[in-house]
């Protein structure tokens, strides 16, 4: 997530991937998304890449609405 914009994009599709199509259980692919967004919370002060990277990351689960 903190490398260029097409490589987060490949990772957040493969999270969203595994949370619609079930391959976890949606509130533990939530949970696994919230802790991504606190590691790139924490580089994200050294790191513009990484602010990029979750907010990226949050409008995808929003967008396709994995948040219940």
């Amino acid at each position: 997530m903190i490398s260029d914009e097409t490589v987060q994009q490949e990772g957040i599709n493969a999270m969203v991937r595994v949370c619609k199509e079930n391959m976890l259980p949606r509130e533990d692919g939530c949970f696994l998304m919230h802790n991504v967004l606190q590691i790139l919370y924490k580089k994200s002060e050294g790191l513009e890449s990484a602010k990029i990277g979750a907010l990226m990351l949050l409008e995808a689960f929003v967008r396709e609405e994995l948040f219940g």
